[in-house]
């Protein structure tokens, strides 16, 4: 397995969880959308105002791609809309890990707080996606 690194400096939202159903693509015409594989991510809870009102996270999806051409990692919150971060120098890998790094969780706030994440493909082809949650207490 090859591995991947996305440098995320001064995000302003993030996300954290456990599992999630694994599926197929929502694009049913594309011959070989991306698959997330598994995932981790942390840590999934923190008292409100932990670290000072923001606490950094990690992230770490595993994928697998027939055509080998992801592109990009989605992560969708209410706070941030829908933010595409583009991966690059990936060309040929079918098979691997993205590790996000540089997230932080804004803790000021209570609640649970839910994320969707999935992968695109340079035909536009996406994965199934996948949703995580972080509870501020």
């Amino acid at each position: 397995m090859k591995k991947l690194f996305v440098i995320l400096f001064a995000a302003l939202f993030m996300f954290a969880g456990c599992g999630g159903s694994d599926g197929g693509s929502s694009d049913s015409s594309a011959a070989h959308a991306p698959r997330i594989t598994g995932y981790e991510f942390g840590p999934i809870a923190a008292a409100q105002g932990a670290g000072g009102g923001s606490i950094p996270m990690f992230a770490t999806i595993y994928f697998e791609d027939a055509g080998g051409d992801v592109i990009a990692v989605h992560i969708i919150s209410d706070a941030a809309g829908d933010v595409a971060i583009p991966l690059t120098g990936e060309d040929g890998i079918t098979k691997g890990w993205i590790t996000l790094t540089n997230l932080y969780k804004d803790t000021r706030v209570k609640g649970i707080f839910w994320y969707e994440i999935y992968l695109v493909d340079s035909t536009g082809a996406r994965s199934a996606s996948r949703h995580v949650s972080v509870e501020i207490h």
